[in-house]
């Protein structure tokens, strides 16, 4: 029970005092007691991981190693496309590499970007498109 009281306190000390006018409701309770649960259950999941690779027992140890891989937007701009979108990682460091390892986690070079993203790029591109277009018949003039 230290671990969920430990979540809980965490949970807590980051949101402070603000959440209190925001549980008025009872849906927003129950909310707030799945969201609760939900990342109890992700907690023990990850402890449970990480003590079968033999790393201990501390989800927050290796959270805060992880944290520091981040992903990045590359944004290129062209001129017939409007732009092009790459989502890349960065590369662990050696000690992230070997936690990494360890836990059986091979990180991708490229992350996927979802299709609404995708979508609204090509709207915005053609929103850009349309808004420099000049009609041929005032060139004639």
């Amino acid at each position: 029970m230290t671990g969920c009281s430990a979540i809980i306190e965490l949970a807590s000390s980051r949101r402070g005092a603000q959440a209190l006018p925001w549980h008025q409701r009872a849906d927003r309770v129950q909310a707030h007691i799945l969201v609760c649960f939900l990342a109890f259950v992700l907690w023990k999941t990850l402890e449970l991981w990480q003590a079968r690779a033999g790393l201990g027992n501390s989800p927050r140890t290796v959270l805060e190693e992880l944290a520091r891989i981040q992903a990045h937007d590359v944004i290129l701009p062209t001129h017939t496309h409007g732009e092009i979108r790459l989502r890349c990682v960065t590369q662990p460091d050696a000690a992230q590499a070997a936690l990494l390892d360890r836990l059986g986690i091979v990180l991708p070079k490229r992350i996927r970007l979802p299709e609404i993203a995708l979508a609204d790029t090509v709207a915005r591109s053609a929103a850009l498109t349309t808004h420099f277009v000049v009609p041929t018949s005032s060139l004639n003039r």
